[in-house]
């Protein structure tokens, strides 16, 4: 028997450096586990994926592939 797994859908959110209103980064955030989410700074070209209660990390290139790690951590 198949069984189709659901897609893990991931929520943006954008937050403001607190000492500069230049600098900022994207934030996306796994809206099923919220100890998993993905950073860009602004001004960069790489997307890190981030487990924050492993602490397990990956940089990517692009937002596509840095989601599709993300479903698995």
């Amino acid at each position: 028997m198949l069984v189709k797994q659901k897609e893990k859908t991931m929520k943006f959110n954008r937050y403001y450096d607190e000492y500069s209103d230049e600098k900022s980064y994207l934030l996306w955030e796994r809206e099923d586990n919220k100890d998993v989410i993905i950073t860009k700074m602004r001004g960069s070209k790489t997307y890190q994926v981030e487990n924050l209660e492993t602490g397990n990390s990956e940089r990517f290139g692009s937002l596509r592939n840095a989601k599709s790690f993300g479903q698995i951590l």
